[in-house]
């Protein structure tokens, strides 16, 4: 915890009991949520195949077709609104 509040913290900013209190917390979240830096070979080497296999995914239009009703608000002129 020292190392990480004494790196963050500017020297002339006096310690408070709510940065101490945000040393510990950030110091367990970091902790707890710990990136795992290993990965296996295996899985390395999966995911590469993976990427290598992947296709360019492209949009998918809707399969609905549109009703009559739009169809025909589509052809009708647009007007301002009147005040």
């Amino acid at each position: 915890m020292a190392g990480r509040d004494a790196d963050h913290c500017d020297a002339e900013v006096p310690v408070t009991l709510h940065r101490v209190m945000q040393a510990a917390i950030a110091d367990g979240l970091h902790e707890h949520y710990k990136v795992q830096r290993h990965m296996p070979h295996e899985l390395f080497v999966l995911l590469m195949q993976l990427s290598q296999k992947a296709p360019v995914c492209k949009p998918i239009k809707s399969q609905r077709r549109p009703s009559p009703l739009a169809k025909q608000a589509s052809k009708l002129p647009l007007v301002a609104p009147t005040a």
